[in-house]
């Protein structure tokens, strides 16, 4: 989700709107233009949509208050295995198990399928649990100098 003008930096900047003890409930303004090539291609993207987020924090933070919006060390790479990689092996070795036991190719798709999906149902469950906030974000407080 490129988050355009709101980018300072690396760092995305985002506004308060509510915080407890471990949590913060997050808005940017996000923009059309991507934030490493400022191309303004818009990526199918409306212009200056609000995105609302929550991030963990471990800081005292107050509604109103600018912080810095940073993504979990491997995030990424885990939910791109969880969502794509692991699926996709799910599929596969449905497909092979219907093809030892000697079924047909209809069979052979339909346990793919299966497989899919029963792996789909695992890494939702696997997202949950690791990602209780919501999203693999880290809220961090930073001045106005």
């Amino acid at each position: 989700m490129p988050l355009g003008p709101a980018v300072a930096g690396e760092h995305i900047v985002a506004q308060v709107g509510s915080a407890s003890v471990h949590h913060a409930e997050l808005s940017a303004q996000r923009g059309g233009a991507c934030h490493r090539c400022k191309s303004a291609c818009g990526a199918g993207l409306a212009a200056r949509a609000e995105v609302r987020v929550t991030a963990r924090t471990s800081e005292s933070l107050q509604a109103g208050q600018s912080v810095h919006l940073e993504a979990d060390p491997g995030a990424l790479a885990q939910i791109s295995l969880l969502l794509y990689f692991f699926p996709a092996a799910g599929f596969v070795a449905g497909a092979f198990c219907a093809l030892m036991l000697g079924l047909g190719d209809l069979s052979q798709g339909a346990a793919g399928l299966v497989g899919l999906v029963a792996v789909l149902w695992l890494a939702q469950l696997t997202l949950r649990q690791h990602f209780s906030a919501g999203a693999p974000l880290s809220a961090v407080q930073f001045s106005d100098k």
